[in-house]
């Protein structure tokens, strides 16, 4: 067994430049040292980045997992391992077992500083990959019943979905939005008598909004405009309708485009169910056996017994035929992956559509559906009540007045999807560190200040003819820490891109902010030492450049002054 508890790579070996690029082009370096070790243990690890510097860049708890299997105590366990790692001395110093069996791994300082280098030099697109290999992906979200303003809950699927197809097109995939817009069905026919109420009001009738119809504001000001266009309530049924759809629809664009996202399509349910797509979709199942009638309606056999109905008795398309056949017309588009970002009130509604999907023999295994839990606004400690039936909301829009785009987005960022999110409207309104989106444009803000100083006094950075070799000026903690940190910025866009979920991101963030102010709380970048100077210069402009890559996934701006 080898008995050492320290496994060292010269430090001094030279570093092959033409490999390191490699890696950095390739694949992110947790890969490689992840392969590295499993190419030599034959076994999988999994490898995490440990919370306490001291502690490594890299660390895996395997010889614990190992060490029940054995009867053997995991330091020794982990020794062994250790002996029989080939370490990728490109980037590795060296690897260590700590506490009672972790086994740590260190970056080398040569590679460090040509890190650096090669992330000022790759500019915007470090971070960026080919991981994706060009697969196309449609990604919808929001797709909010045309019946009324976007609220809150749209918001946090607005900036999930639409950070979502920025970060799978930064790793390399060709991924599209989509908004679908239900104007079809029961709602659409309560919001068409909701209109119609509130334009007998105008005339100064009595009238009531019907039962689970819509009561907001903004039906009145659609009655309005029907008055002052002259259309009449006895005009044709579909006219009403239309331009209560368009009116709204118009709203959840602005709102959209008042929140930084665009959609690439948007498609309506008529269009769909113009193109016979439903009537397919009842043909295909009822020719393989497995629609059947019963109480004058046309039912779907689930695999779990319960079935769905496809056209109620009224003849009527349930609501499962054309979402079925729009997903067909999705799977016709010739994507390798549909997303579909869903609130928690469809989560029923997914192992129905699958089982449409299947039953149409549509490739099921193609199609993720992510759910974005609710959000609850908190205002003065308070939470904020919200009705959409009962016209009592609070609306996008609103929130983007009272707090922000890049705050709102940012908070609605912070959480994965699955897990319900508190918004602290005052919090988002504070200009502190304890607001998280402040505290990470200050940071940006505050380097943009630096780098403006730098530019006046005339500082221009000489690096050496490897533009690196003044880097190795850079030895404080702190520095070498940031650096750190920012070599495994690629890592975190893959596990987003591989995760679907954003939210990595805004963390990332916060520890990069924090490891920055907290540098420059201790030490100064322009300084009488200009050499030192000029490094930290080029340290804080890569600071700078990770953050507004960052920020740019989540849709949010890097300010340069605040």
């Amino acid at each position: 067994m080898f008995n050492c508890n320290v496994f060292r790579v010269s430090s001094y070996k030279k570093i092959d430049i033409y490999k390191l690029c490699n890696i950095f082009r390739q694949m992110n370096i947790k890969q490689e040292l992840h392969k590295a070790i499993e190419e030599s243990l034959g076994i999988e690890v999994e490898l995490t980045e440990p919370k306490v510097s001291q502690l490594g860049d890299y660390s895996t708890s395997i010889a614990f997992t190992l060490a029940k299997q054995t009867a053997s105590p995991p330091r020794e366990v982990a020794q062994e391992l250790v002996s029989r790692i080939k370490l990728p001395f490109e980037f590795i110093d060296r690897v260590e077992v700590g506490g009672a069996g972790f086994i740590n791994f260190w970056l080398n300082k040569n590679f460090i500083y040509k890190s650096l280098a090669k992330i000022l030099k790759e500019g915007e697109r470090f971070g960026s990959s080919n991981l994706g290999n060009s697969k196309k992906i449609l990604v919808e979200f929001v797709s909010a019943n045309p019946t009324g303003p976007l609220v809150v809950v749209s918001g946090r699927a607005a900036a999930i979905g639409d950070s979502l197809v920025r970060i799978l097109n930064f790793t390399g995939y060709q991924a599209d939005s989509e908004y679908y817009i239900d104007n079809c069905g029961r709602q659409i026919k309560l919001l068409e008598e909701s209109i119609k109420t509130r334009y007998k009001e105008l005339d100064g009738e009595k009238a009531e909004i019907p039962e689970g119809g819509y009561p907001g504001e903004y039906i009145k000001e659609i009655a309005r405009e029907l008055k002052c266009r002259g259309v009449q309530l006895n005009a044709p049924t579909d006219d009403i309708r239309e331009y209560g759809v368009n009116s709204i629809v118009k709203l959840h664009k602005a709102s959209l485009e008042k929140f930084g996202v665009k959609f690439d399509n948007w498609v309506y349910e008529s269009d769909i169910r113009k193109s016979g797509g439903p009537q397919k979709v009842i043909d295909f199942i009822s020719k393989k056996g497995l629609a059947y009638k019963k109480d004058g309606a046309l039912w779907l056999r689930m695999p779990d017994g319960k079935d769905k109905v496809l056209i109620k008795s009224d003849g009527e398309f349930a609501y499962l035929v054309p979402d079925i056949a729009y997903h067909l017309d999705k799977f016709s588009r010739g994507y390798d992956l549909l997303i579909n970002l869903f609130g928690p009130d469809h989560i029923s509604h997914i192992d129905e559509l699958k089982a449409g999907l299947s039953a149409c023999d549509a490739q099921v295994d193609k199609l993720k559906v992510i759910i974005v839990q609710w959000v609850t606004l908190i205002k003065e400690g308070k939470k904020i009540g919200m009705s959409k039936r009962k016209g009592e909301f609070i609306t996008l829009d609103e929130v983007i007045d009272e707090v922000g785009k890049d705050v709102s987005r940012f908070f609605f960022l912070m959480r994965k999807c699955e897990s319900h999110l508190d918004f602290d409207i005052e919090l988002a309104k504070q200009e502190s560190k304890e607001n998280p989106v402040y505290y990470v444009q200050y940071a940006s803000a505050r380097i943009s200040s630096i780098l403006r100083l730098a530019r006046e006094q005339e500082m221009q950075p000489r690096m050496g003819k490897d533009g690196h070799d003044e880097f190795s000026l850079l030895k404080t903690q702190e520095e070498l820490l940031i650096i750190r940190k920012l070599i495994h910025f690629p890592e975190i866009v893959e596990h987003a891109s591989l995760e679907f979920s954003p939210h990595y991101i805004p963390f990332y963030l916060l520890e990069l902010a924090t490891l920055f102010h907290n540098f420059y709380e201790k030490h100064r970048v322009i300084s009488e030492d200009m050499p030192l100077t000029q490094a930290r210069i080029e340290l804080v402009k890569a600071v700078r450049q990770i953050i507004k890559i960052a920020l740019s996934l989540m849709g949010i701006s890097a300010p340069e002054k605040m």
